[in-house]
């Protein structure tokens, strides 16, 4: 029997998802249609992340109705949770182990986008035990848990990348991510310096595995 462990960083954006299989880490990130540039694209392939392309909805009218936006809430949540799916459940074989854990609701999210994040989480929760998740393997991880993790309750976004590339985890540094954030990590940046999207939800994904792997071996 497999253990697999898994992490999903999820956002309205970029949900992240990092598999921890056989001594091997896999990373995937289920980008909007047009939020990443395709320059960016190659280097995460590059660097052996696998990028799921959501597909955008049809645009609102200028003056949509709640209804209309409603409506297209849950046509991205479906669609994402099920490419999200779809690609952990194509890692899995029979009787293989799964443990899945999920950044809870960020403290910062407030007001209608944090309606839906929750509901996107729900409906994320319900499909993961639908692909047959036992649910005690279904972790729930505070914020400042998973950053706690990297080093500091209150880590920032980029401590949170920081700690991904100075990590001396042995199975992390084989990765070609790794490998490249270490050696060439401007094409992942702006002129400016700071990270593009979704770096920062791949780290995360990969820090809440290790949150996981914590919580199941004290």
């Amino acid at each position: 029997m497999t253990k697999i462990l898994v992490g999903i960083d999820y956002s309205i954006t970029s949900p992240a998802i990092a598999i921890l299989k056989n001594g091997e880490y896999t990373f995937a990130v289920f980008p909007r249609e047009n939020s990443v540039t395709d320059k960016l694209r190659e280097e995460l392939r590059k660097s052996n992340v696998n990028i799921i392309n959501v597909p955008e909805t049809a645009q609102l009218p200028k003056k949509s109705i709640i209804t209309l936006t409603e409506r297209r809430a849950l046509s991205d949540a479906v669609q994402q949770i099920k490419h999200l799916t779809s690609f952990l459940a194509s890692h899995l074989e029979p009787g293989d182990e799964l443990a899945v854990a999920i950044e809870g609701l960020s403290f910062a999210s407030t007001s209608s986008r944090l309606s839906q994040i929750s509901g996107y989480q729900w409906l994320l929760r319900y499909e993961l035990l639908k692909l047959g998740l036992d649910i005690n393997n279904l972790w729930i991880f505070a914020p400042n848990n998973v950053k706690s993790t990297a080093g500091k309750g209150n880590f920032s976004k980029e401590e949170m990348i920081a700690g991904f590339i100075s990590a001396t985890d042995l199975k992390l540094s084989t990765h070609q991510l790794h490998i490249n954030l270490n050696q060439i990590s401007e094409v992942f940046q702006s002129k400016g310096g700071k990270w593009l999207k979704p770096i920062d939800d791949i780290c995360d994904a990969y820090w809440i595995v290790k949150t996981l792997e914590k919580n199941l071996n004290p």
